[in-house]
């Protein structure tokens, strides 16, 4: 007995050849999410390459030995998938976040799905392949960048939908096949045991289907919150050829005259010019699209880089010239020290910096910087709290910083008047040149006289400039001999926003307000589907930083009118999707579905995915409707009848193993039922049955009742 068992356990039965579309299918998906973690080179070349060829061959030798016992084989794989167990834990052994485990973890599914591919004689080992290449593609994703991966998921999808539809083909010939040799020809107990798996595999369906509809909503509307610690967030760096010489100046690529002491001629569409010895509102041109670094972060941020004080013909310079060197010591991380202007306090703000063209050497961070994780061991740090590296951000370096995040504060809490008691260090940010001494001096008072507080002053000078300004690149220089903050306020209505970040910076140090002027990166654009920001080169931008006394530097942007930390919640994905909307005639259906259904604005997407996920839900299972008239007429005929027996078990009555059919319908006592036994006893063994004797009894089942 246990020796007839147990070569049933390891001589599966023969797969019907229909099956091979369900092969064929799932190989696709396989192959598909094998493409997938090689193109996030999660591995090397030569496991890439081998990869990709031995899942092909797995599955066609699993194909022709699907009758095969296969028992050293099935020794062999399992001994290959405790050592790649084994391989994983290895490499996992050391590492400090869940960020260092998911290559290995993406190695890890690819060797299981290799070596299963050896190994492949049933329809469920089909199906395990199938939820193992889910998980592969999700794992392969997390590693990826670029939006590009969505072709893969496209592909992946449309083969995932053919699996189901498959699938659910071969789980219908399988029951088919087995009711009919335990119902109506032998009766054996162990057929009818193996024919009840077939509600557990619908079941499975279902639950997988379930869980994708599940994984989706909780993508969109699961909120994406920062960790609560950062114990060792990722670094690393590709080239890292230290600068000659380097005495904590600012080296820009792509600029000429690039070093601290010499002034930037020129434009070029590739480097930003507000980085380096300073910013000269005299310079135009359009920054090219390229993608320069992605940012993992939970909220947008300004990327801080550099800051200046002095403004003077149309220019701003630093006059920091004074460099503290920070080093790392024994700690993970570099702790930078707290500026004495600033009185600390905030939201904590992790961010990792994915570079992806050669950037200056600066540390773009959201401001106040607190931590630094870096391959660097030292840090050269001015006195307005830029950080600068001894060498340049070259492609693929990483870095991570931990900021601290300024809140603007309530007007009543700030000490009212100018620059009292504030001390000689702060008359640098309070200089105004002469230059703008007259009418722009007058005309910011003028907006900021009804103000009572420093921070009133500063939304009244922001409110005037989204009033009355508005944001241009292609304007035209500036007349000889005149300043171009003067001539921006008073000539012209469009600017950039370097003359709109100057404007609001020397209006309210015209109006007694310390400010100065900073330079970065803006936030970029959100991918939804990597869940990073993907800053651009022409994202770079300039803004202001106001000192308040008693709570220090808050960043303000006024080119978008809005201060930094009142910028848009984007930790949820709904405001991201809507803008995914390819047509108003979308967003006006959307609209429409929210009066319709007296729901939220933000909620009527998600009915229509939802509307939209029930109409793909049906259509699959009218096309595996479909597919089931394809199927051999005895097996439509005996699905027939088992629908028949459905019908009548919930009725109370269960044939029971031993009988057939026409006892069964006696024992029922219905003259349907038996009406219904004996055409089908007549049209299954009395001759070949034809499609179309098969559909006039499905059409019988249609129009009667079971019982009368």
């Amino acid at each position: 007995m246990v020796r007839r068992r147990l070569s049933r356990l390891l001589d599966p039965p023969r797969i019907d050849d229909a099956a091979v579309a369900y092969r064929l299918t799932a190989l696709g998906l396989v192959f598909v999410s094998v493409t997938a973690a090689v193109l996030q080179q999660a591995v090397s070349t030569s496991a890439a390459f081998a990869a990709m060829t031995l899942v092909p061959i797995g599955y066609y030798f699993s194909y022709v030995r699907r009758q095969k016992r296969n028992i050293l084989l099935k020794f062999a794989l399992a001994g290959a998938l405790l050592f790649a167990f084994a391989s994983f834990i290895g490499s996992i052994r050391y590492a400090q976040t869940v960020d260092e485990t998911r290559a290995p973890l993406v190695g890890l599914f690819l060797w299981v799905q290799v070596l299963h591919s050896f190994d492949l004689p049933r329809a469920r080992d089909l199906t395990f392949s199938v939820a193992a290449s889910v998980a592969l593609i999700a794992l392969a994703g997390s590693l990826s960048f670029s939006s590009g991966f969505i072709v893969l998921v496209i592909v992946y999808t449309v083969l995932f939908v053919g699996a189901l539809i498959f699938g659910h083909e071969a789980e219908l010939r399988s029951e088919a096949a087995g009711d009919v040799a335990r119902e109506l020809e032998d009766g054996d107990r162990a057929q009818h045991r193996k024919g009840r798996g077939a509600p557990i595999l619908r079941g499975a369906s279902a639950l997988t289907a379930t869980l994708v509809a599940a994984t989706a909503v909780v993508f969109i509307v699961l909120p994406r919150f920062p960790g609560l610690s950062a114990g060792a967030l990722p670094f690393s760096i590709a080239h890292r050829s230290s600068i000659p010489g380097f005495n904590g100046n600012v080296i820009n690529p792509g600029r000429r005259g690039n070093s601290s002491s010499g002034r930037a001629a020129g434009f070029n569409p590739h480097a930003y010019f507000g980085y380096g010895s300073d910013v000269d509102l005299h310079v135009r041109g359009h920054l090219s699209d390229e993608l320069v670094m992605r940012v993992r972060s939970p909220r947008p941020a300004l990327y801080r880089a550099q800051a200046y004080d002095v403004y003077s013909g149309g220019r701003w310079t630093s006059s920091s010239r004074v460099l503290e060197t920070v080093r790392r010591g024994g700690l993970p991380s570099i702790v930078l020290p707290a500026s004495p202007d600033d009185a600390g306090g905030g939201d904590e703000l992790v961010q990792t910096f994915y570079v992806e063209r050669e950037l200056p050497n600066l540390i773009f961070a959201a401001f106040r910087p607190r931590e630094v994780y870096s391959s660097s061991t030292s840090i050269r740090v001015d006195g307005f709290s830029s950080l600068r590296l001894p060498y340049t951000l070259e492609k693929d370096t990483i870095y991570s910083v931990i900021s601290e995040i300024p809140r603007e504060p309530d007007p009543a809490s700030v000490p009212p008047g100018t620059d009292d008691n504030l001390g000689p260090s702060f008359d640098r940010y309070l200089e105004v040149p002469p230059a703008l001494a007259g009418r722009f001096t007058t005309l910011a008072r003028q907006i900021t006289s009804g103000a009572a507080s420093p921070v009133d002053k500063a939304r009244a000078v922001q409110a005037w400039i989204k009033k009355n300004k508005r944001y241009r690149l292609d304007i035209p220089r500036d007349p000889s001999g005149q300043d171009p903050v003067n001539v921006f306020v008073f000539d012209r209505r469009d600017g950039f926003c370097e003359q709109i970040a100057s404007t609001m910076a020397l209006m309210l140090r015209a109006s007694g307000v310390p400010t100065r002027l900073v330079t970065g990166f803006g936030e970029g654009e959100r991918n939804v589907f990597t869940g990073y920001w993907e800053v651009r080169n022409s994202d770079a931008h300039a803004w202001v930083e106001v000192y308040y006394r008693g709570f220090g530097w808050v960043p303000y942007d006024p080119t978008f009118g809005v201060p930094q930390t009142a910028v848009a919640d984007t930790t949820f994905m709904f405001g991201t999707l809507a803008k995914l909307l390819p047509s108003s005639a979308f967003k006006a259906l959307f609209a429409a579905l929210g009066r319709l259904a007296h729901v939220p604005a933000w909620a009527a997407p998600l009915l229509a995915i939802a509307f939209l996920g029930v109409a793909l839900l049906g259509a699959a299972a009218a096309l595996a409707r479909r597919k089931r008239k394809h199927l051999a007429p005895p097996d439509r005929l005996t699905l027939a009848w088992l629908r028949v027996e459905k019908d009548l078990k919930r009725k109370g009555f269960v044939r029971l193993p031993s009988e057939t059919v026409l006892e069964f319908a006696r024992r029922v006592g219905d003259a349907h039922v038996s009406a219904l036994a004996a055409d089908f006893t007549n049209l299954r063994y009395g001759r070949t049955t034809t499609a179309a004797e098969v559909e006039a009894f499905e059409a019988a089942l249609g129009r009667e009742r079971v019982l009368a």
